[in-house]
């Protein structure tokens, strides 16, 4: 698989990051809107629920040099088995978010979502953040600060620290590394 998802009950600055070592089109473009999903829109707020705290979370996903962020809020999942069978279909409509051609999510991929109704958080990650999040430990470490801030219903808080701890792990990781 190429891609993870996880999903649980949604009960700092610091230095940029450049994962890849060549340089890379720019992946962060801003095309703010709510309604479906468009290539290159960093946040799709369905829920209306993060009103101006839209440049926090910006600033946040420019954080993540390299990486394609987004962010998304949806008022439910509806009839959709499981939130994580819902967003999977989303992403998969939206032809930006998946390796040209294939039906896998791109590798540099990072999703942060929020089903406000069900309170359920969806952190998934493209193959290139595979070795970072595999553990299961830093997958609940993202969730866990998302959903610490949802559960007060701090909505652009909740992607912050999420985007943030998901920085942490990364910039962590590498200099461990090296």
């Amino acid at each position: 698989t190429l891609f993870l998802d996880v999903v649980a009950d949604a009960s700092s600055a610091g230095d940029t990051l450049r994962v890849f070592d060549r340089p890379r089109e720019p992946r962060l473009r801003f095309a703010f809107a709510t309604g479906g999903m468009i290539k290159g829109q960093v946040v799709v707020d369905e829920a209306n629920v993060l009103g101006g705290g839209k440049a926090s979370i910006d600033a946040a996903a420019l954080k993540l040099s390299g990486a394609d962020v987004h962010v998304v809020t949806v008022q439910t999942f509806g009839s959709s088995p499981s939130f994580t069978d819902y967003m999977v279909g989303r992403v998969k409509q939206c032809s930006g978010w998946m390796n040209s051609g294939k039906s896998d999510f791109k590798s540099n991929l990072l999703l942060f979502a929020v089903s406000v109704s069900e309170r359920k958080v969806y952190f998934t990650y493209g193959s290139s953040y595979k070795q970072y999040f595999d553990d299961g430990a830093n997958q609940n470490a993202v969730r866990s600060a998302m959903g610490a801030q949802f559960k007060n219903q701090a909505w652009p808080e909740g992607f912050v620290n999420g985007m943030t701890t998901a920085q942490g792990v990364l910039l962590s990781l590498i200099h461990i590394s090296e």
